[in-house]
């Protein structure tokens, strides 16, 4: 289901977040990391998004707040993050 793949997603986005900052790592983007970190979490605990339909337009609307959680490709992760992020985007194309 599109709705809990998202969900799943953005929250481990941001999970890997927290944990880089708490280890010290910063970027240059790191005060935009935490204002998308603070609206999505907070958007994803408000509102319910249970269906695939409302998921895909808050995956749509916040398309560039979720792309900014990503870490930058010296993470280890980070190809099988983009790729991830890709398929949710395409899915959300095709619907």
């Amino acid at each position: 289901m599109y709705a809990a793949d998202a969900k799943r997603y953005i929250l481990k986005l941001i999970n890997i977040q927290n944990h880089i900052e708490k280890k010290g790592y910063r970027r240059i983007d790191q005060a935009a990391v935490r204002q998308a970190k603070e609206h999505l979490r907070k958007y994803l605990e408000y509102y319910k998004f249970d269906s695939d339909e409302k998921m895909r337009g808050f995956f749509e609307r916040n398309h560039d707040k979720i792309k900014t959680l990503i870490p930058t490709e010296s993470y280890p992760g980070f190809k099988k993050l983009m790729n991830e992020f890709i398929n949710l985007q395409n899915h959300n194309e095709t619907h």
